[in-house]
């Protein structure tokens, strides 16, 4: 191979990657979802090219953030913030826990994609949440996952009678499974504190579709 033709194959391989795995700052891309849930909530979506995305994305995805959400059917991530094929790496399991399973999905976008925002995405009115509070017969595999929630139910009960109990725990539960990821992902707490990775809480809430943002 001559070195002019190693120099165009050098250019193209860089131009290509750039174009998979473009840079997202963690700020810029919290602000592309605040953007996009506001598109929904005011039914104003950007119109999409689904079938040209499918053809562009078939060598590789570049999903600007990482979604730990709940796995209700109301609470879609790529609806709620108004996104399209291969922006969003999307983590989905009841009451948005972040079980070892999901942490080293996470650590995967993170670390391979570029992905550099977190959001753990809880919702109002969270079944999960509901019979973590309420108590009661479950099956065992139920038990396993209400286990991730039981500190925040704790933390929950603590502060006294609330008029919405499971409101409160929502709350709470999305900065434990934050915690979690801290205190269960040496790579997530490196790249957060070098500021080249953001990991904030969310709630979705169902009456309005729109997204509270926290810890940002």
């Amino acid at each position: 191979m001559t070195k002019s033709r190693f120099k165009l194959l050098l250019f193209l391989i860089i131009v290509s990657s750039s174009y998979l795995f473009p840079q997202v700052s963690p700020d810029e891309a919290l602000k592309f979802l605040q953007s996009g849930n506001s598109r929904f909530v005011s039914g104003k979506l950007d119109k999409k090219d689904l079938r040209g995305e499918v053809k562009n994305l078939q060598n590789g995805q570049s999903p600007y953030a990482v979604i730990l959400a709940c796995s209700d059917s109301r609470v879609p991530p790529e609806l709620v913030f108004d996104e399209s094929l291969g922006k969003l790496f999307i983590i989905r399991l009841a009451g948005n826990v972040a079980t070892p399973e999901a942490i080293g999905s996470i650590e995967y976008a993170v670390d391979h994609l570029g992905s550099q925002l977190i959001v753990v995405l809880g919702h109002s009115k969270c079944g999960a949440i509901s019979a973590a509070v309420n108590g009661g017969e479950v099956t065992p595999n139920i038990e396993k996952l209400l286990h991730y929630i039981a500190p925040a139910v704790k933390e929950a009960k603590s502060i006294g009678e609330v008029p919405d109990p499971v409101k409160v725990c929502v709350d709470m539960n999305v900065k434990l499974q934050i915690k979690n990821l801290f205190a269960h992902s040496q790579l997530l707490e490196e790249k957060a504190a070098s500021g080249s990775l953001k990991i904030v809480g969310g709630v979705y809430e169902l009456s309005t579709g729109q997204v509270k943002i926290s810890g940002h």
